[in-house]
């Protein structure tokens, strides 16, 4: 009789870790995909930046738009944004400044001196050698 209950807890404790395996392997964040850099300006004009795209607020009564439907280039992540008068500029974590015009393609302003850095990589055992 003892067995058999043991049998049965065991089989079940080893249901649940199955079970939470083929969930958690499959489980996914859900996410609206929040702002990624914002602008706000004295006289009310607003720029965010939203999924790569641009959007720009002007004021009372306007709804909030995409400034061009093109997706900032690149792949780097948006740390400043601006937006107003209908141009838009956004700067990118590798150093790369783009600008827009009103429903017009993004383009390179100039990049920045700073960004990530070559660096050569090392194994362990080149390290130890140089050391000794």
């Amino acid at each position: 009789m003892r067995s058999r209950t043991f049998l049965n807890v065991a089989l079940g404790i080893v249901t649940l870790a199955v079970a939470y395996h083929l969930g958690a392997r499959s489980a996914t964040a859900q996410s609206a995909g929040g702002a990624e850099a914002a602008d706000i300006q004295n006289n009310g004009v607003t720029g965010v930046v939203i999924a790569r795209q641009l959007w720009e607020w002007e004021g009372a009564g306007e709804p909030a738009s995409p400034l061009t439907s093109q997706v900032i280039p690149g792949s780097a992540a948006v740390i400043a944004c601006g937006a107003g008068a209908g141009a838009g500029w956004v700067l990118l974590a590798n150093g790369e400044e783009w600008k827009c015009t009103l429903n017009g393609p993004w383009s390179l302003v100039q990049t920045w001196p700073f960004g990530t850095t070559a660096v050569r990589q090392e194994s362990l055992g080149s390290v130890k050698v140089r050391y000794r």
